[in-house]
């Protein structure tokens, strides 16, 4: 009988220590996105929180894998995305290095800030990775880390929208605001669907307030597309009329509130005798403007021709070094085509802000730092990622809302990827939004792995 409770009373323990290392991770994750608003408030603290968190997430992978014992994750499908990540790391370190001689001096600043730049962004995703790895979280685990995570995008969400209400500013430019809703808005519908908690509820709401006041356009294409597959898969009736309706108040108090509330005081003012009383306009939506933009004439006279320079000049540089490319981000070092920047001339000597210093594309930008084997390499990378978010979505019909979240943001992933460099970025800036999608990646990689385990385990 003593035997039985010190057991019980061993694995009651064990199981609290394990939700506290979750917890743990959540909170590093949950601080991690959610002081992304600190640019706003604390000057250039923003630029070095991200790497504060890192740090700690370091050290916390570390006190993992001693107990664990080993460095490296047991299921091999684990190492998968961090296998690209070291690629670029070491492509980054030792073409720069070999390529660094032939640097012309005035642009040697700028190399060092570019190799600054991606050895610290990929060198933060890793970490979470890795540190993901050691975590090893089940089911219920990974749903939990993903809760902290949209309460980090949740918490920068809502701090970006009241400034931008305040302040009565707009962003014009693909910010952590615009990554955050993209993000935030299907995996809170997924919450609505699985859990629907009042919190979970209000969550939606937010987002879809927020989605109204997005900028850019690859945000709104891969929100759109996530938000379709999350609703048509979904076999929840009553999850999808829930997330409905919060779509809908979001609108409603993001938009018609305020227009009605505008109109209401204009036909309350009273107009002088010298001057008439204004018509009421009703603004459009930022996000819908941006999207109508894309078969307007305000899109095609600079964007199109733009990028359309931009993948040609690519295309010729990737016949300079074909099988292993330039290097990772010296791009900059081959380019012929420059754009004028609002803001450039705010910039630090020596940078080249109007240089392009990417293909706008990420297959074509692989294909140029890293040659047809990194390119290779990175869509093998996709398609393995989607094939096995494509097996746990058919082979687990209890978990199926998760896995459709998955499978539907690495394959919006992959589609906006034809128009700008999103999976790893190329600026700090994002970096914090790019860890929810990359432990999202880990996740299913950690589930693929735990799933081809217990299979072999029933073979036997």
């Amino acid at each position: 009988m003593t035997s039985v409770v010190m057991n019980h009373f061993a694995a009651w323990k064990e199981w609290r220590l394990r939700e506290t290392r979750v917890r743990v991770f959540g909170v590093l994750l949950l601080a991690s996105v959610g002081l992304d608003f600190s640019t706003y408030v604390a000057g250039t603290f923003h630029l070095y929180v991200h790497d504060l968190v890192a740090a700690l997430v370091a050290c916390y992978g570390i006190a993992l894998a001693l107990q664990n014992r080993s460095v490296l994750p047991v299921g091999r499908l684990s190492l998968v995305p961090m296998a690209l990540l070291a690629f670029l790391l070491a492509n980054s370190v030792v073409l720069g290095a070999a390529y660094y001689a032939n640097v012309p001096p005035d642009m040697q600043k700028l190399f060092w800030f570019e190799h600054g730049n991606a050895v610290r962004i990929v060198g933060e995703l890793l970490v979470w990775v890795w540190a993901l790895n050691q975590l090893s979280p089940d089911k219920n685990e990974s749903a939990l880390i993903l809760d902290f995570a949209l309460w980090g995008c949740a918490v920068n969400v809502a701090f970006l929208g009241a400034y931008g209400a305040i302040t009565k500013t707009t962003h014009a430019g693909t910010t952590a605001f615009d990554l955050d809703v993209m993000v935030g808005l299907p995996l809170a519908m997924v919450f609505v669907m699985t859990r629907g908690m009042r919190a979970d509820l209000f969550r939606l709401v937010l987002f879809s307030a927020g989605s109204l006041f997005l900028y850019s356009r690859t945000a709104i294409v891969a929100v759109l597309l996530m938000t379709v597959a999350v609703l048509i898969t979904s076999r929840q009736p009553r999850g999808v009329a829930r997330s409905l309706g919060c779509l809908g108040l979001g609108w409603i108090l993001a938009f018609g509130v305020p227009q009605a509330a505008s109109a209401i005081a204009a036909s309350l003012r009273t107009p002088t005798a010298t001057s008439s009383q204004p018509p009421t306009t009703v603004t459009t939506p930022t996000a819908v403007d941006r999207t109508a933009s894309v078969v307007s004439s305000d899109l095609a006279p600079y964007t199109i021709p733009s990028r359309l320079a931009i993948w040609s000049d690519a295309l010729r540089m990737s016949a300079i070094s074909p099988i292993v490319g330039v290097g990772y981000h010296d791009y900059f070092l081959y380019s012929r085509v420059t754009e004028i920047k609002d803001l450039s001339s705010d910039d630090l000597p020596g940078l080249y802000s109007s240089l392009i210093k990417q293909a706008h594309n990420d297959y074509l930008s692989w294909l140029v730092e890293s040659g047809i084997i990194g390119l290779t390499i990175y869509m093998s990378f996709l398609a393995i990622s989607i094939w096995h978010a494509w097996r746990l979505w058919i082979g687990s019909p209890d978990a199926r809302p998760w896995h459709v979240f998955s499978l539907a943001l690495i394959t919006s992933l992959a589609a906006v990827s034809t128009f700008g460099e999103v999976l790893i970025p190329r600026t700090p800036e994002w970096v914090a939004s790019a860890t929810v999608w990359w432990i999202v990646i880990g996740l299913v990689f950690v589930a693929a792995a735990d799933r081809e385990g217990t299979s072999r385990r029933v073979n036997r």
